[in-house]
């Protein structure tokens, strides 16, 4: 008889003398328990558990257990998560895309700075062309809520800075 590759196995705290015996104890096929050991998982041996190991994701500089989590935290998909943990970018998960931004025209009202109208849009509470049709249609009713809005943005931005600085 050949000498046994894998001996004294330890799977959730019990040694079992081969993989033969494990595979008896567990329920498992021992091509189960070769494989987990080769994987570094032998702690998911017999629980029923199956797909991808948990890892835990940074993103920003909060730590999350799961994909999972990262995404419910941020409000998107998990397939989003996996595809900016992929790409070597975990920050930009959660975030505005930029697509179309290269011809986007920069857009200020007093004290505050926009990539884009679109983005002051948004960001000011209006539908996404409103700030764009105000400045083509040059309408005074429709400016002047562009400007209101953006006081009060500012004033918003204004206040929250103050705060964390003053919790910091």
């Amino acid at each position: 008889m050949g000498r046994r590759k894998y001996t004294d196995i330890v799977i959730q705290g019990v040694t079992y003398a081969d993989v033969d015996a494990a595979a008896v104890a567990l329920s498992v096929h021992p091509a189960t328990i070769r494989q987990h050991i080769r994987h570094g998982t032998l702690h998911r041996v017999g629980r029923g558990v199956s797909g991808v190991e948990p890892m835990p994701v940074l993103v920003r500089g909060d730590l999350f257990d799961s994909p999972a989590h990262a995404a419910a935290h941020y409000g998107v998909c998990v397939d989003h998560v996996y595809r900016h943990i992929a790409a070597g970018d975990p920050d930009r998960i959660g975030l505005d895309h930029e697509r179309g931004q290269y011809r986007a025209k920069p857009f200020q009202i007093g004290p505050v700075r926009f990539r884009s109208r679109a983005e002051a849009s948004r960001k000011l509470g209006f539908g996404k062309d409103y700030v764009s049709k105000a400045m083509t249609r040059n309408s005074k009713r429709m400016l002047e809520k562009v400007i209101a809005a953006a006081m009060l943005y500012a004033e918003h931005k204004k206040a929250k800075t103050a705060s964390a600085v003053a919790a910091a």
